[in-house]
């Protein structure tokens, strides 16, 4: 907090991803802009439901539409150098269309009737609506959400009605029910870094390829 109450500029994942957010706005000074970035872009909801998937970083197009926001608020608080946060935003942008293209050529092997994206909670709706797949959550936003007893019943009722090939469990966590489920269905799992932290992976980029691999080798035929 106080930290945050020197700056003139503090930045928001946005989304409810920061339930504290609104506390922290009271907390600050007048004169310091608080921003959510994902507050600024377009929605993604869960198959079925208008509960929002907040996790739009997962998604390269949302990333350039975040740092245009980005863009504006730093000139804005530092038009000094507005050249430099230009070209800063140009290379991003360019390496966010790279990322598109290369993950767009890897997923062309995967055919239309494969392409359901089941996963542990709802982290790629944004991604899924990028790339033309259809996202099948097992829990809610959160991992923790798990569903009862009965909701994952009526799911593996439901994968059973989908070729369902590879299911995504969270990378280093154990999803025993995401197993189970793998188990009866006939499927293997691949983990997928959904909330864009690693150890091993220091960037977004590395990230984000490492989850196309996965994706990529689990589905394809």
């Amino acid at each position: 907090m106080a930290a945050a109450g020197h700056a003139n500029l503090l930045l928001a994942c946005g989304k409810g991803v920061e339930p504290y957010l609104p506390d922290l706005r009271q907390g600050l000074p007048a004169e310091t802009r608080v921003v959510a970035l994902g507050d600024t872009l377009p929605d993604a909801s869960l198959p079925e439901s208008d509960v929002a998937d907040p996790h739009w970083w997962n998604a390269p197009v949302q990333m350039q539409r975040a740092g245009r926001v980005l863009l504006r608020e730093l000139c804005k608080a530092d038009a000094a150098h507005r050249a430099a946060y230009e070209a800063r935003y140009k290379a991003y942008a360019a390496r966010a269309e790279q990322l598109h293209r290369e993950a767009a050529l890897s997923l062309s092997r995967i055919p239309r009737n494969r392409r359901t994206l089941i996963t542990g909670h709802a982290a790629f709706c944004h991604w899924c609506a990028e790339f033309g797949f259809t996202p099948l959550p097992v829990y809610g936003v959160a991992q923790e959400s798990e569903g009862d007893t009965a909701s994952m019943a009526r799911l593996l009722a439901r994968l059973h009605r989908v070729p369902v090939h590879c299911l995504f469990t969270e990378a280093y966590e154990r999803d025993r029910g995401l197993e189970t489920l793998a188990e009866q269905s006939g499927a293997t799992t691949r983990p997928l870094i959904m909330d864009g932290i690693s150890p091993e992976l220091k960037s977004y980029e590395a990230i984000f390829r490492d989850n196309i691999h996965q994706i990529t080798e689990g589905l394809q035929p």
